[in-house]
């Protein structure tokens, strides 16, 4: 949970990150910890204003012992957030929603 609130706080801060993702606390777990949801798009000047997005939505570690589900979230998010031809195809065309931890 402590990498994963370092992680957020490495993307709020990127002033490049930032830009296509906006993070928000969607409720608190059972045991008080912030469960984050994070949208995901290109800004809207980039849309076709003829066409709506679809929505995309994402979650991980529905199970407190799928560690590896963290790795796999990281990168998705890296590749989202990231510079390339696809992930701006990616961003421009849909809204992620993302829940990297469900269960803290």
């Amino acid at each position: 949970y402590s990498d994963l609130q370092r992680y957020l706080n490495s993307i709020a801060s990127d002033p490049m990150r930032s830009q296509y993702c906006k993070l928000r606390v969607l409720c608190r777990s059972l045991a008080g910890n912030l469960v984050h949801v994070l949208t995901i798009t290109s800004p809207s000047g980039r849309q076709d204003p003829r066409r709506a997005k679809q929505a995309v939505v994402v979650t991980a570690r529905v199970h407190p012992g799928e560690t590896n589900a963290s790795w796999v979230m990281m990168g998705f998010l890296d590749h989202l957030l990231g510079t390339s031809d696809d992930a701006q195809l990616l961003r421009d065309t849909f809204i992620f929603k993302v829940v990297p931890m469900l269960n803290p």
